[in-house]
């Protein structure tokens, strides 16, 4: 599995495949409606578990949206659900206790500095 915070994480070729990918995938969605999976649903099965500690409706959508047209499906968390940075776990503990969950694990904060 890989992680990564900045697009300066992923090496220049690995990058490169993303977009060319994406970009087919974009115009193939043109004939599709928006919660219709493309073609081969390249994420069935898979699970998603979203962790929002800073508030964002078109981040949140946005990773739906994705998901949901890749064949795969969203755990969302928001903070006031998480007791995180209390009684000891901290962010990362709740992260990785989380990320067993799931097949893709994603974090919105509001500090870069909690990975």
């Amino acid at each position: 599995m890989k992680h990564f915070i900045n697009l300066k994480d992923i090496p220049h070729k690995d990058l490169r495949k993303i977009i060319v990918d994406a970009k087919k995938r974009k115009k193939h969605r043109k004939k599709l409606n928006t919660l219709e999976p493309d073609k081969g649903s390249p994420l069935k099965g898979k699970l998603l578990v979203q962790m929002f500690e800073k508030a964002s409706s078109r981040t949140r959508i946005s990773f739906y949206l994705a998901i949901k047209q890749l064949g795969g499906g969203t755990l969302t968390l928001r903070s006031n659900e998480l007791h995180l940075g209390q009684g000891g776990e901290t962010v990362a503990d709740t992260a990785k206790i989380l990320s067993t969950y799931g097949d893709g694990f994603m974090l919105r904060t509001d500090d870069d500095k909690k990975n």
